[in-house]
């Protein structure tokens, strides 16, 4: 008997920190506001740093930006109605897809840059 309330109390245990880890995983990592908000921001400032070092040109950082912004706006339709899951991952593929091309740009416009020389 002694043996089952001892196993009972360390399950027990185990359930109670286990909860708020989950809890925690749902807003957590790529997928909470805050993350998206500030990659968001982010990804704003790294087109202006390389525009302004080169790498981007002004038309398209002026795209990239303005993909940005329907994003933005997409994320803040979806933040006033509900911000499901679904809606986040959605907004997550949109900045991953967001990030690939100005990867792409930046590493197209350095390779011209190279071959300049």
């Amino acid at each position: 008997m002694r043996h089952a309330l001892i196993a009972l109390a360390a399950a027990a245990s185990v359930a109670a920190l286990a909860a708020p880890a989950a809890a925690q995983t749902l807003g957590a990592g790529r997928y909470a506001e805050s993350t998206i908000s500030n990659r968001e921001e982010n990804i704003r400032l790294r087109i202006a740093n390389e525009r302004d070092d080169g790498y981007l040109t002004s038309s398209q950082a002026a795209d990239l930006n303005s993909r940005l912004d329907r994003i933005i706006r997409i994320d803040n339709d979806y933040r006033d109605d509900a911000f499901t899951r679904t809606r986040r991952e959605d907004i997550v593929d949109r900045l991953d897809r967001l990030e690939t091309g100005l990867r792409y740009d930046v590493a197209m416009n350095s390779d011209s840059a190279a071959n300049d020389y």
